[in-house]
């Protein structure tokens, strides 16, 4: 990549002509050397024509060496995945390609002149503009264009020859430049650029005040070597003062100017040198450009304004220059306003270069704190359960060395008694052995009837129970980097990601499968086609929207009732969703009909209201507020109602407010949304058919964040279907489409597959959890599947 173009200074001010000629306004950006045929690129900035030509022959071999390193990588992948005998048909093809299309080229060798020439462009090494040369094939035709292209075609040859890889014929390079084709390069360089007489004239100014020694040009002619101290501004000759002085006297050159050299290094014939240069005409080098073609727009000398140029209104350079400087100084204005307005950008972007560095390190700092932090909680709490640990384990210890000590006491008194009562009974006298009778029968009757201390009737049963250590929890307690993008200008609208408030369960894998069974009905007329379901205090409503009812089964699959088959407004047209109150009402969407239908549990029609709907799909109940929230799909917005009276509350329309380039626009968050539920922290998350597919607003329908694209991997859906939320916030979503469910974070960030095609999923359509805490999937047809997943 070529180097950044150094920032300048937009203060502009005007210079002497002695001023800049000491700058580096005579020196090449690129090599840094005073200019040697400078030539003017599209851009405007000034190259040396060697440095030009050394930029498109480099940038050549590093696109090559580049396109060579990715064939022998692609060569690598081939030979490791596939057999010899199948690359030769490949290799084939390739070699057949290469030689039709150079067939093409040579069958038609007029045409291939006309095409451009490899590296015709080339990027300007100082700010990488795009530069382009343009053929003159009204010069070049045969002596430039085809030595070129048949030394291109002779490469692509050896090229194909060689087996090495390339894209395409149009955009081949060269390995390496012959001397012969260096020359090309430079001709071609030269005719397509035009020279920068200004910057030369300069160049040569500066480098005749700076040479120190030279020769008189008069005695090197007669074999002499005499330091000239003088020189002709019009013969353009190095003179001694001998040579000075008869150079003033003949006749042809005694009104010459002739100016020494303390007075040129000094600068006091800068203007009499800059006014004996001349622009050369390109037909005829050796006569200065003095006539302008306003037709061809073209700068010519006397002959070419008298030969090519006599049918044209041509005018002298003098009153030309005047008109078209005052388009110079608008267009140098223009530069320099463009130019301020790029240094304040520049100034914006370094500052928020600088801001990201800083913002990069307080971040890394505050990870390092929160993992300290988590170091020292860990800690912390191990040494707290170790402590618990030993005092529990460290009383049971205790309590059992005291029943320990009692009943060894007690078993060495017993032993002790029991042996002297059997020497008694084998030794003793009747007199002794009545004497220790009532002795005995007491110690007897003590032990029988005392309650003993020493027995053990509960033990200490110590059990480590370790928590859910997943990576997903290490995440949540350790945080996360959001690297969103957000408008200039809009910052103080900006909200960064909802973090994950509560530890996340361990989510089995596979999960266990409780229960299945279809949701038939004796009144089916068409295949089952389930939209939402709802459960409460064991009862689970399934919509099926294909024969337009609301099923509700027991945990034993049993059909108890079937809603929407009445009349009037009791009769769903196109019922979607479903939601349970607290006391067992049930309220439907109906999309057709425009309204919330409300029924008890044993199918009696309540109430209905509409609001302002059109379209209601999704229905969810806030049940911290007593309102239930539906989401409209064609008018793209949030409509509250109260639970208990059905009044209207408030309408929610989510816009997205992007502020940049001094532009205000919003536009609507949701486009096609379906199914909506409320999170813990009463946040909505809403389905919507246009990616990202879901997308979490908070009670005010601010946007928080959204994810899910669409596709067929595994953190894309391929068509959203119904979603619920547990208790811990856990996102569930069903992904119709590729017959699997998701499951994910409360922030929407969705972390693996629940159940897919392999658990016996098959087009999953809605959700819900049941008291128990478990997923129930609706499906296409009709099969209700209930999954244990924690």
């Amino acid at each position: 990549m070529p180097p950044k173009a150094k920032l300048r200074s937009t203060s502009q001010s005007k210079l002497t002509l002695a001023e800049l000629l000491d700058t580096e306004i005579v020196r090449c950006g690129h090599c840094k050397k005073l200019y040697d045929q400078p030539l003017l690129l599209p851009c405007l900035h000034t190259l040396c024509a060697q440095c030009v030509v050394d930029t498109i022959v480099s940038t050549a071999n590093s696109e090559v060496c580049e396109d060579q390193h990715q064939h022998e990588c692609t060569d690598h992948q081939r030979t490791e995945t596939t057999s010899s005998a199948c690359q030769a048909p490949a290799c084939s093809a390739e070699v057949t390609k290469v030689t039709q299309c150079l067939e093409a080229n040579n069958a038609n060798q007029e045409e291939s002149t006309l095409k451009l020439l490899p590296y015709i462009y080339f990027d300007c090494p100082l700010c990488r503009s795009r530069a382009k040369l343009k053929k003159h094939f009204d010069i070049r035709k045969n002596e430039l264009c085809h030595p070129f292209e048949d030394s291109n075609n002779e490469y692509k040859f050896s090229r194909v020859s060689n087996d090495i890889h390339f894209k395409g014929l149009e955009k081949q390079q060269m390995v390496s430049f012959s001397d012969d084709m260096q020359h090309h390069v430079r001709a071609l360089v030269e005719l397509s650029l035009a020279r920068n007489y200004f910057l030369q004239s300069l160049t040569q100014l500066h480098t005749r005040k700076r040479i120190e020694s030279r020769e008189c040009l008069y005695c090197r002619y007669e074999g002499k070597s005499v330091p000239a101290s003088s020189y002709c501004l019009d013969c353009k000759d190095d003179m001694c003062k001998d040579c000075c002085s008869a150079h003033q006297k003949t006749k042809l050159t005694r009104n010459h100017q002739v100016a020494w050299d303390e007075g040129v290094h000094r600068g006091l014939f800068d203007y009499d040198i800059r006014s004996r240069s001349f622009v050369p005409c390109g037909k005829h080098p050796s006569q200065p450009v003095d006539q302008f073609c306003s037709q061809c727009q073209l700068v010519m000398c006397e002959l070419c304004g008298n030969s090519e140029h006599q049918d044209h209104k041509v005018e002298g350079v003098e009153p030309t220059s005047k008109r078209l400087l005052s388009e110079i100084q608008h267009i140098q204005q223009a530069f320099s306003r463009t130019a301020s307005s790029l240094a304040a950008h520049s100034r914006l972007l370094k500052e928020h270069q600088d801001k990201l560095l800083t913002c990069k390190e307080t971040i890394m700092t505050q990870i390092a704190t929160q993992t300290e932090q988590l170091h020292d909680m860990i800690n912390r709490e191990r040494n707290r359960l170790a402590r618990q640990l030993e005092e529990d384990l460290g009383k049971e210890k205790n309590a059992m060395d005291k029943k320990l000590s009692d009943v060894q006491c007690l078993e060495s008194s017993l032993v002790d008694a029991s042996q002297l009562l059997l020497h008694v009974s084998t030794c003793g006298r009747p007199d002794e052995i009545v004497s220790l009778h009532e002795h005995a029968l007491s110690r007897y009757t003590q032990l029988v009837n005392s309650t003993p201390t020493y027995t053990l009737t509960k033990k200490l049963a110590p059990v480590y129970r370790p928590g859910a250590c997943t990576e997903r929890n290490v995440s949540i307690l350790l945080g996360q980097v959001s690297t969103q993008r957000i408008a200039i200008n809009n910052e103080a609208k900006y909200r960064s990601p909802m973090p994950v408030s509560t530890l996340m369960p361990t989510v089995l894998q596979p999960p266990q499968l409780c229960h299945s069974f279809n949701a038939s009905s004796p009144l089916d007329t068409k295949p089952i086609y389930p939209t939402g379901l709802a459960f409460h205090k064991n009862l689970l409503a399934v919509v099926d929207r294909a024969n337009a009812s609301v099923k509700l089964f027991d945990l034993s699959s049993k059909l108890l009732n079937e809603l929407g088959h009445g009349e009037g407004q009791a009769k769903l047209q196109k019922p979607f969703d479903a939601t349970f109150f607290q006391d067992g009402t049930i309220a439907v969407t109906d999309t057709e009909g425009g309204s919330v239908k409300m029924f008890d549990r044993s199918g009696q029609f309540l109430k209905s209201f509409t609001g302002n709907l059109k379209h209601p799909k999704g229905i969810a109940l806030t049940h911290s507020k007593g309102e239930i929230t539906v989401i409209d799909g064609l008018l793209r917005k949030l409509t509250i109602f109260n639970a208990k009276s059905g009044e209207m509350v408030k309408e929610l329309q989510p816009k997205v407010c992007d502020q940049e380039d001094d532009q205000s626009s919003e536009g609507d968050i949701l486009i096609e949304p379906t199914y909506i539920a409320v999170g813990p922290a009463n946040n909505y998350v809403i389905t919507d058919m246009a990616a990202p597919h879901i997308k979490i607003l908070t009670s005010q329908a601010d946007l928080l964040t959204s994810s899910m694209t669409y596709g067929t991997r595994q953190h894309e859906l391929l068509h959203p279907g119904g979603l619920c939320v547990d208790k811990f916030g856990q996102i569930f979503i069903a992904d119709t489409n590729n017959s699997r469910v998701h499951v994910g974070l409360p922030n929407g960030e969705m972390t693996e597959l629940l159940v897919t095609a392999k658990s016996g999923i098959s087009k999953p359509t809605c959700l819900t959890i049941t008291d128990e805490g478990h997923l129930c999937i609706g499906q296409s047809g009709g099969d209700i599947k209930i999954f244990k997943y924690l």
